[in-house]
């Protein structure tokens, strides 16, 4: 396994175009050969990290390699790496960015391989999604505002999904205090969440004498 991962960016590196040299000073393809072999280093860095399951320590050496340098194969270890943290929608949009990317007219074997690896892993991702129905009862959903970890939720109807863990739900409601609840949810698992907004009542008014 750590040759097949150490193969896969030596490859990458030894595939680098040659750049012609300038003549004088640092010409704009030679910096830029330069923030290749840059991002090399920076992913070699991000694999070892990865191999010890330093998660989150591959994955920033990996974003910076990306950052100077695009690679499927850094993308790729990125998807793993949000995975391998809990963060399956993260993942999953780099899986899917891999997807997308359109392919050279005659794309190296290890680049197809890497397609074949993404798309079966994009599928378990999907699949360890958890999934989330809210339901308020007490008002009607259009009186009020809701937010999943801070950010706007427009529609009550239809599942969200979300990564694994803890999350909080805030309802407003004009005239109201903020309702705000915690949930957590577990991969590959469903969840029906039950909000209850009491409304408050008029004052009745009083009879006359």
């Amino acid at each position: 396994m750590r040759r097949t991962l150490i193969r896969l960016f030596a490859v990458a590196l030894l595939t680098l175009p040659s750049l012609p040299a300038a003549a004088k000073g640092q010409s704009p393809p030679a910096k830029a050969r330069q923030a290749q072999v840059q991002a090399y280093v920076r992913a070699e860095e991000g694999l070892r990290l990865y191999e010890a399951r330093r998660w989150q320590e591959a994955l920033d050496k990996l974003q910076q390699a990306e950052a100077l340098h695009h690679s499927p194969s850094r993308v790729l270890f990125m998807a793993r790496c949000q995975y391998k943290l809990g963060k399956l929608l993260e993942a999953r949009a780099l899986y899917e960015q891999i997807l997308a990317e359109k392919l050279p007219k005659h794309a190296p074997e290890n680049l197809l391989e890497q397609r074949k690896e993404a798309k079966k892993e994009l599928e378990v991702v999907r699949i360890r999604t958890p999934r989330v129905k809210l339901v308020l009862t007490g008002i009607p959903a259009k009186e009020s505002r809701l937010f999943v970890d801070g950010v706007r939720i427009l529609a009550w109807d239809k599942e969200l999904e979300l990564n694994p863990g803890q999350h909080t739900i805030e309802v407003t409601t004009a005239g109201a205090e903020p309702l705000l609840r915690t949930f957590s949810v577990s991969e590959g698992r469903s969840k029906t969440v039950t909000l209850v907004r009491r409304v408050r009542s008029a004052p009745q008014a009083r009879s006359g004498t």
